[in-house]
């Protein structure tokens, strides 16, 4: 047949009509009206012995099979001609009506010869396929896709899949859950991959003429060269010729015709500089590499498009080839694509690779391994894309880390360079040309260019505002696109006052996670030099002032951190714009969303900070329930019940490490949400294991960990740590005017009660005192032992000179050991008193008498203590404190309310718990605190 069919003509094209061995295929080859070509059609998966079977056709369940006893092997087809019509099933081609390139497929040895087909309309994975007359089958176009790869395929070279035309991505596969039944399944797997062998001596000989004449036009991969693979096809093709037709001599033709195909060797001297497409080896999915820093959800789209999407400038790359300057034996790559990036991957942004020259598997099966370990993930996506990743763990052995090079000529294309003219190099970066040519609409930097097939003209082009810079004109000549753009005094003002603006509103910010005051105050007087300037007098040296401290006051990691004995609240954002509370429900710690979160689930939220090393940032954090915070983990192995509280301190899983959160960490992608993280830290613990890891949630805020920070549709690690009130700050009031000796004597110039659900270390200048007995009108005072305030236990807290006490969490301090204590507390919740209930308030008399006294019904702030007397005989309205010698009496006085809470708010009619210094109103009055 002199022909060539439509399906060789489809693999023949290529790029400069000629195409690479990887994308080459001879065989099958079509029938028509005066030829007709039969094949056997083995398996070429890892179960190779396996052929198509005439068993279980027409009238028997129509079923297409394959024949399963695998040891048999090729013997099934070797032994003579009757022995094969059998077992094996022989199947020819005929190109479909459809002009599609597709085929029909027509059994040749069953007693009545039959279409292969199926009649599902949208077939599905797990499908079978059958047998039909002639044009019953609904649907019997398939699309023979040929693929090729290294002998470790287990099975002969070259293989194809056989895809339905109703799924393009479903092929004959040898199904091997039932009944020995071929149904449509995957093109990636195993078994989806198929021979197709000669079965007679004519398809034989036609498979030698077609080898033959190709052999002339098969180029290898670029890059590299056939091997000596050419005498060993060579002879086969003799053998095979000279010979009657056996099954041996087809497959030893195959075999050696798939060896020529792949059997390469690097030539360093084919590669020259040019214009290239990226190819990676994974086929399972798109092949081709790009990148977009112009699309419009995310500024950062790296990932493969199918070879027919690569045709405009971001999926094609100018390379250029240099040995290493300090290392001969590794070649350096200069990578730009067409909008003048280089490759993009998740973590890193490549203008050069690297190919390591005396590893033979970085330069083998003509593909590439680059050092950076360029890898096709197959999780993972950005917008709706599949991301780049570095992975060099995963080596050369990866297909995934394996790309090969595809030359784009050029020869009859315009190339048109973009060039920025009149700006600094720093800004002439973001410089950018949007061209609309020849029915697509593409980008370049200062740098990228453009292949067109017309001419450009400037009508069809805009250049990007650059701040500070007028566009003065673009003109096009000699291969170049030129943007000249000029200063104005009108326009760096402009420029100026955009970046006053968000300077002012950084600044807007403040608190845990935000700039040190200096670095504010840093930032606060480049602004004022910024504002001395007009449209008149606006320079480029004071748009890169304001714009140089803008930026390093939004990148520094000098953020303000949590102090010692304050209050934070930690929220996690996600990238939906989702805030959700770690707050702790019913001794678990849990999550929900910040917005609906109440009064209560706020103080269950609320950790206490004790400062472990500020330098290193290393805190731990206790909660209203005495608990420390811990790691929660997915797995469950975090510790104490992988609860996320551990009920006492152990630096090695309560010590939290936070750090600031920077664009670009690991699986941080989220471009375009920086300003709303700003602020955000990223808290790091330990696993049950040992090992440290990151606190993360998913998007639906259930718990989970990493070894790096997330921000992406699926996880967060971005942490909100807000302050808020907490009452460990203990008021001491003052003892003047009491005239009590034994006061004056222990120095209490001032005191106050206080208690805690958490043991809490004395400040320095502070005494703490329990009270041991109680009659006859008096309490006796005796002072705590060393240590630390226990948890939960009411205590009297005194000074000679401070007005107020911060209680700090204990870590790894003792606490004191003290003896009966009438003291009763309200640690971590407001206590009601009922009238009558022998509870005593210290508080002052009219007289200014510090003391104890009745309590009448009312409610005892939180974090309190009182003097309960209800298990003693003692009838007094007041106790005086015996703090040693003899105590002053007091004049007895009425049973008083107990302390309640006061009803605060601030100025803009807010409720608040503990007023700081400003203007308040206090139970209907202003009052200023101080």
């Amino acid at each position: 047949m002199k022909r060539t069919s439509t399906f060789l003509l489809s693999l023949l094209l290529g790029l400069g009509g000629v195409t690479t061995a990887s994308a080459q295929a001879l065989i099958p080859a079509a029938s028509d009206d005066t030829n007709e070509y039969v094949y056997y059609v083995k398996c070429a998966g890892s179960n190779n012995g396996y052929f198509l079977s005439k068993n279980n056709y027409y009238g028997s369940g129509y079923a297409l099979t394959y024949y399963e006893e695998a040891e048999a092997g090729d013997s099934l087809c070797m032994e003579s001609a009757s022995t094969a019509s059998s077992t094996c099933l022989i199947v020819k081609l005929v190109a479909s009506d459809t002009g599609d390139g597709s085929y029909n497929i027509y059994t040749t040895n069953l007693t009545t010869n039959l279409q292969i087909g199926y009649n599902t309309e949208t077939p599905s994975s797990g499908a079978y396929i059958g047998y039909y007359e002639e044009g019953q089958a609904t649907y019997g176009d398939w699309f023979i896709q040929y693929n090729v790869t290294e002998n470790t395929i287990n099975g002969y070279t070259p293989y194809y899949n056989v895809v339905a035309s109703g799924a393009t991505r479903l092929s004959w596969n040898r199904y091997t859950s039932g009944n020995n039944a071929v149904r449509l399944y995957s093109i990636d797997h195993t078994d989806s991959h198929w021979n197709f062998i000669p079965a007679n001596l004519a398809t034989l000989q036609k498979a030698c003429d077609d080898i033959e004449a190709a052999i002339e036009t098969i180029i290898p991969p670029y890059g590299f060269t056939f091997s000596s693979d050419l005498t060993a096809l060579q002879s086969a093709i003799t053998t095979a010729r000279d010979n009657d037709y056996s099954y041996e001599n087809a497959i030893a033709l195959l075999d050696a015709y798939g060896d020529y195909l792949t059997d390469y060797i690097f030539d360093s001297t084919i590669l020259t500089d040019g214009y290239y497409k990226i190819v990676s080896k994974a086929t399972s999915r798109y092949e081709y590499l790009f990148n977009d820093d112009f699309y419009s959800s995310n500024t950062s789209k790296y990932t493969l498009l199918s070879n027919t999407e690569v045709t405009t400038n971001n999926g094609i790359w100018k390379l250029t080839f240099t040995t290493n300057s300090d290392d001969e034996t590794i070649m350096d790559v200069a990578v730009l694509n067409g909008q003048g990036t280089g490759v993009r991957t998740t973590s890193n942004y490549h203008t050069t690779l690297n190919i390591d020259l005396d590893d033979a598997a970085s330069t083998a099966d003509g593909y590439f391994y680059f050092t950076q370990g360029i890898n096709c993930t197959n999780s993972g996506y950005v917008g709706d894309y599949l991301r780049i990743v570095n992975w060099t763990a995963g080596g050369a052995s990866k297909s995934d880390n394996r790309w090969q090079l595809v030359k784009v000529d050029v020869s009859n294309e315009n190339v048109y360079t973009v060039t920025a003219s009149g700006l600094d190099d720093a800004t002439a970066s973001s410089a950018y040309v949007t061209y609309t040519h020849d029915d697509v609409t593409e980008n370049a930097y200062a740098g990228g260019f453009f292949i067109s097939s017309s001419t450009p003209t400037v009508d069809n082009m805009t250049a990007s505002s650059v701040a500070g810079y007028d566009v003065e004109n673009i003109t096009v000549s000699d291969n170049e696109i030129v943007v000249t753009y000029t200063q104005s005094s009108a326009s760096l003002y402009a420029a100026i006052q955009e970046v006053i603006t968000s300077a002012e509103a950084l600044l807007a910010y403040d608190g845990v996670g935000y700039p040190t005051d200096a670095e504010r105050e840093t930032l606060q007087a480049a602004i004022s030099e910024a504002r001395g300037y007009d449209d008149t007098n606006a320079t480029t040296t004071a748009l890169t002032a304001i714009q140089t401290a803008y930026n390093t006051y939004y990148t520094t990691t000098e953020v303000k951190m949590p102090e010692d004995g304050k209050a934070y609240t930690f929220t996690f954002q996600t990238m939906a714009g989702t805030e959700y509370l770690l707050y702790n429900n019913a001794g678990t710690y849990a999550t929900m969303d910040a917005s609906t979160a109440s009064e209560s689930d706020i103080l269950s939220a609320t950790l206490i900070c004790r400062v472990i090393d500020a330098d290193a940032g290393t805190f731990a954090f206790v909660n209203n329930s005495g608990n420390f915070l811990v790691l929660i983990n997915s797995s469950s192995d975090g510790y104490d019940d992988n609860d996320g509280n551990a009920a006492e301190y152990a630096s090695t899983y309560c010590d939290l490490t936070l750090a600031k959160l920077v664009s670009g960490m690991n699986t941080y992608t989220a471009s375009g949400y920086d300003d709303e993280l700003f602020g955000c830290f990223y808290v790091r613990g330990k696993r049950s294991g040992g090992d440290t890891r990151t606190f993360i949630i998913s998007s639906s805020g259930s718990f989970n960990t990493s070894g790096s920070p997330y921000f992406n549709s699926s996880y967060t690690s971005a942490i909100f740590i807000e302050e808020v009130s907490y009452p460990n700050t203990v008021t001491l009031n003052s003892t003047e005017g009491m005239n009590d000796a034994t006061m004056s004597d222990a120095g209490v110039n001032y005191i106050g009660t206080f208690s805690a659900p958490f043991a809490t270390v004395l400040p320095d200048g502070v005494s703490a005192y329990y009270v041991s007995a109680a009659a006859d009108g008096v309490a006796t005072v005796t002072a705590l032992g060393t240590g630390a305030v226990p948890a939960n236990t009411g205590v009297l807290l005194t000074s000679a000179d401070q007005t107020s006490a911060l209680m700090v969490p204990v870590t790894n301090e003792s606490v004191a050991a003290m003896g009966t204590n009438l003291l009763g507390n309200s640690a971590g919740a407001d206590l009601a008193i009922e009238s009558n209930s022998d509870k005593y308030i210290l508080t002052k008399n009219a007289d200014g008498k510090i003391a104890f006294y009745l309590s009448g019904a009312g409610t005892l702030s939180m974090n309190k203590a009182y003097l309960d007397l209800s298990s003693s005989t003692s009838s007094a309205n007041s106790l005086v404190l015996n703090f040693g010698g003899t105590a002053t009496s007091i004049e007895g006085v009425e049973a008083t309310e107990a302390e309640t809470d006061k009803v605060i708010y601030d100025l803009s009619g807010r409720s608040v718990k503990n007023a700081q210094k400003g203007l308040y109103i206090v139970n209907g009055k202003k009052v200023i605190v101080k």
